[in-house]
């Protein structure tokens, strides 16, 4: 059952003794005066049962805390510590100076109800709904989105750790769900020496040694699989725990008919999409540029250019694609914040012809750089230096093209193609400009080459690069997340978790702002922007 705040106040509260040394606008400064309308036991009342169990500790106590746990970077433990002994988060949460605390497992339990009953963004919701209400955000107003990476909170394992991980907890769960039959089955597959989870006892150093073992263990993984089709062991659980070995087969080690005399060996370069930890199996190695890689997630927001308020949070495995969750995190915006922006900066990722027609269907426009892809040419002439007039293309040296072919994107969406024949090609002065192809120059035009073509106008106007120059905000916003609230490193395993922690560090980030955007809400003159 949920506890609720009594209201009543110990005879050691000390917040008048400290409030003089409590900066004005911090975040210790605005959680003690937010009052219970903003923040209330009321709005987690529906993740408690309303007779059966014991009284919690109340929610709207343990969802401050957790605010100012993602404000201050801090662990569970480190967080009931300062309850203790740190006057200024004593003073935010109104505690006395004699308060004894309560088991840090509390904060993860209150974590794993925000998941189960979808509630992981009620605050962040509510905060920005506030900031509606008394018209310090406009919802329709320009908005800017960015994202960057997530290191995750799992280690990551090379093939032969994936390979031995994954059968251990194979093993592990076949024990857990039909430990009876699960006894023999290990037993005939010798599975008993990946159970203990300590590393194999052979040279590593040894090519040799390393080879033999992985065709002992790829033996005993594939004859595992065959083992398991159809049987009775074959829980929906077991099935899950299959399918992740299988992935790991598949991804690391050549196939059956790809295998020479000497056995089984690990593919080279990277499967697409490869599970790079079994402890997170939603990890995924990325990459920021061609030098920059990392494991773990990537986290977006978008952000109120004029309010400087984050409005939206999501967080997808690292090789995700940028513009990949962008639509939804729009879609998102519209029933707390009551509409969505009129136009939306991001960087040349989000900037897609495909993102651009999909959010100009909801009224926005997309203000970026187009992709390179999408119109240069390795420097050499690009689509932008010929003229293509209706079936016709006519290219720098002058020639003029009819020959169309039907050709396929990258999503096999049927597109143009203009060819230049061949004999022109080799024959032009410009051919080094041009192409080194021995076929002629093609021109293969986008699926949406007139969003591409008004993208590319647009670009070249003073409008643009006022409304771009303002992307900056954005990327501040992520940095404060990032470095200053430790947002940078994951503390959970798992999408979902990683999504809850990034959640919950922009609504401490925004409740902050709020208290310089709504000072006299929070009992205060204007607050400067040095406030932390």
């Amino acid at each position: 059952m949920m506890g609720r705040d009594s209201g009543q106040r110990s005879l050691f509260d000390m917040a008048p003794m400290i409030q003089h040394k409590i900066e004005p606008g911090s975040i210790y400064h605005i959680l003690h005066q937010l009052g219970d309308e903003y923040l209330s036991d009321d709005d987690f009342a529906d993740m408690y049962h309303s007779t059966r169990g014991r009284y919690s500790h109340p929610p709207s106590l343990l969802a401050k805390v957790s605010l100012l746990q993602y404000h201050d970077g801090v662990s569970d433990r480190e967080a009931v510590r300062r309850l203790q002994f740190d006057l200024r988060w004593q003073y935010a949460l109104g505690l006395p100076l004699d308060y004894e605390g309560f088991p840090h497992s509390n904060l993860n339990h209150f974590r794993a109800r925000l998941l189960v009953n979808n509630k992981v963004g009620v605050i962040f919701e509510k905060l920005n709904q506030l900031a509606v209400e008394v018209g310090v955000l406009k919802p329709n107003a320009k908005q800017a989105v960015d994202s960057s990476h997530i290191f995750g909170a799992a280690r990551v394992q090379d093939s032969y750790e994936l390979l031995r991980s994954s059968l251990r907890k194979l093993s592990l769960r076949l024990l857990e769900e039909e430990p009876e039959l699960a006894g023999e089955f290990i037993e005939e597959h010798d599975l008993k020496q990946y159970t203990s989870g300590e590393k194999p006892d052979i040279d590593w150093s040894s090519a040799e040694a390393r080879a033999k073992w992985l065709k002992e263990t790829v033996t005993t993984a594939r004859g595992v699989l065959q083992s398991l089709d159809g049987s009775q062991l074959a829980t929906e659980e077991v099935i899950e725990a299959a399918g992740l070995l299988s992935d790991i087969l598949q991804q690391d080690i050549t196939a059956p008919e790809d295998e020479d005399d000497e056995g089984p060996k690990l593919k080279r370069g990277v499967a697409k999409d490869r599970i790079v930890s079994t402890n997170d199996t939603q990890m995924r190695h990325g990459r920021k540029s061609k030098s920059q890689r990392f494991d773990g997630y990537k986290v977006h927001i978008t952000e109120d250019i004029e309010s400087e308020l984050i409005t939206g949070v999501a967080v997808t495995p690292g090789n995700a694609h940028d513009s990949e969750p962008l639509e939804d995190m729009i879609d998102r915006q519209e029933e707390p914040l009551g509409d969505t922006p009129d136009i939306l900066i991001g960087d040349s990722h989000y900037g897609i012809p495909d993102n651009r027609v999909k959010l100009r269907g909801k009224s926005i426009e997309m203000v970026a750089k187009l992709p390179k892809g999408t119109h240069t040419n390795n420097g050499k002439f690009s689509k932008t230096d010929f003229i293509i007039e209706d079936n016709r293309a006519t290219c720098p040296g002058g020639y003029t093209t009819d020959k169309i072919y039907q050709a396929r994107d990258h999503k096999n969406r049927k597109v143009k193609k203009f060819q230049f024949p061949a004999d022109v090609c080799r024959a032009c002065g410009k051919r080094e400009q041009c192409t080194t192809a021995k076929n002629g120059r093609s021109i293969t035009l986008h699926y949406y080459q007139e969003v591409v073509d008004g993208a590319l106008e647009f670009n070249r106007t003073q409008e643009f690069e006022q409304i771009y120059n303002r992307r900056a905000i954005v990327e501040r916003k992520i940095s404060e997340l990032l470095y200053r609230h430790r947002l940078r490193f994951g503390r959970y395993i798992g999408k979902t978790k990683t999504h809850l922690q990034a959640v919950w560090t922009a609504a401490a980030v925004n409740l902050k702002k709020l208290g310089k955007l709504m000072p006299e809400m929070f009992g205060l003159e204007a607050v400067e922007a040095g406030a932390t």
